[in-house]
């Protein structure tokens, strides 16, 4: 992973660096909506072992990091926000273009920076297809479907309940691999079958 300079402010490199990240928090996101890179917010345990390694610089100026209190109140209101406004799964973490993507249900203006969250280029869509892989058999889906209700049950979801379904395919819509909630709803209802079998 490339070092990231600490400094405060949220320069072009450290965009660049972040919008390359699948994750982040809300704490990150409210600190790059201030423009304050998140890393200059986090204690650095780690520098004596960089620097001993040569993975960073000498200058200890870049590690003591000082982030105005204005700064600081705007990035905790910022999250406050957010955590009000998301929905209870939505608040762990969310992808750059996943963010991005809530920031109407999160009523925030988009910033220059999030511009550079590019759409796929026209030669990439116009690529020949990979021909569709074999269908699972039964087994292998069976094991899938408990692995699924597994992650759910793991994340408070409840695949028997009405509303599951959607939640679940606006958590694909989040990653970039949006599936269509009645496609989701027809695997949800196998989940039970698959469970009995497993447990014969």
């Amino acid at each position: 992973m490339p070092i990231i300079p600490k400094q405060p402010e949220a320069d072009g490199e450290v965009i660049a660096y972040w919008l390359a990240k699948l994750r982040w928090t809300a704490a990150e996101f409210a600190a790059l909506y201030c423009g304050v890179n998140p890393y200059a917010l986090k204690e650095d345990n780690e520098w004596e072992t960089r620097r001993a390694l040569g993975m960073a610089n000498d200058g200890v100026e870049n590690y003591q990091i000082k982030v105005s209190r204005e700064k600081l109140l705007a990035i905790e209101e910022i999250r406050v926000l957010i955590d009000d406004r998301l929905e209870p799964y939505d608040q762990i973490s969310g992808s750059p273009q996943g963010w991005r993507s809530k920031l109407m249900v999160l009523r925030l203006a988009e910033l220059p920076w999030m511009q550079q969250i590019q759409e796929p280029k026209k030669e990439e869509l116009m690529k020949p297809k990979i021909p569709p892989e074999k269908a699972l058999d039964a087994r292998a889906q069976n094991t899938l479907l408990i692995i699924i209700e597994a992650l759910c049950k793991n994340s408070a979801i409840k695949t028997n309940v009405h509303g599951a379904a959607t939640q679940i395919a606006k958590l694909t819509e989040e990653i970039g691999a949006p599936v269509d909630p009645d496609t989701v709803g027809r695997w949800l209802k196998r989940i039970p079958q698959a469970l009995e079998r497993r447990e014969k």
